[in-house]
């Protein structure tokens, strides 16, 4: 009875673990001319996918447009950066990369102020397809 409970204990654990994690969809290092080197991470929750639908882009329709995706980001780009300019530099849809998770697809939408100085300037943002739009996440080493 004593393995029986401790084998549940580890089950649960393990199955809170995984509804916790983060996954990487994106993670972008670069070195500006000055020398100094940052990382741009785009990480999406499990807990964020779980709310919204499944989709088979074989099948059917996306429950979001690419133009709505790119609309939230924008929205949601200038919300963050008022006094910036928005230029589009890529959008992608892509498979969620969790296992357990794979009917789910997400727009990847990336973003900069300057199209020359593009690194310096450069924003990701999740789109899902309930219109949550998460924003990368930019740290200066």
């Amino acid at each position: 009875m004593n393995l029986f409970k401790s084998q549940l204990i580890i089950i649960a654990l393990f199955s809170f673990n995984v509804l916790a994690k983060d996954v990487v969809l994106e993670h972008v290092t670069y070195t500006n001319p000055n020398g100094s080197e940052h990382t741009l991470s785009l990480n999406i929750e499990i807990k964020d996918i779980k709310t919204y639908p499944d989709y088979n882009p074989e099948d059917s329709k996306a429950p979001l447009s690419i133009k709505d995706a790119v609309k939230l980001a924008k929205e949601s780009y200038l919300r963050q950066y008022p006094n910036r300019k928005f230029y589009l530099v890529d959008v992608s849809l892509r498979r969620f990369p969790d296992y357990f998770h794979r009917k789910k697809w997400i727009y990847v939408v990336k973003v900069v102020d300057d199209p020359v100085d593009h690194f310096d300037t450069l924003v990701m943002f999740a789109i899902l397809m309930n219109g949550k739009a998460i924003m990368s996440k930019r740290n200066g080493t």
